[in-house]
């Protein structure tokens, strides 16, 4: 993961958590996440450590709504799998 995923995913969460958590807070639980997430894909590496840290911070903030999170398209829908084709 790159320094600049890195600091989008800050970013992106600081906005979000705006008025709960500082983004110090958010830059930890980040930080954390991907250490946590080393291992993984590395161009999976940002949406998972936007994910995990994302339901990290909504467990430290349980007075704020869920944000509407879209679901990934399949990379398998369209192309015959699953289709009985």
């Amino acid at each position: 993961m790159s320094d600049e995923s890195f600091i989008y995913v800050i970013d992106r969460l600081t906005a979000e958590f705006d008025n709960s958590l500082p983004r110090l807070a958010v830059v930890d639980v980040v930080h954390e996440c991907r250490v946590q997430l080393c291992c993984s894909p590395a161009p999976a590496l940002p949406e998972l450590v936007e994910r995990l840290a994302r339901l990290r911070l909504q467990e430290l903030t349980p007075e704020l709504p869920a944000p509407l999170i879209r679901p990934l398209a399949s990379p398998l829908v369209g192309h015959g799998v699953g289709h009985g084709v």
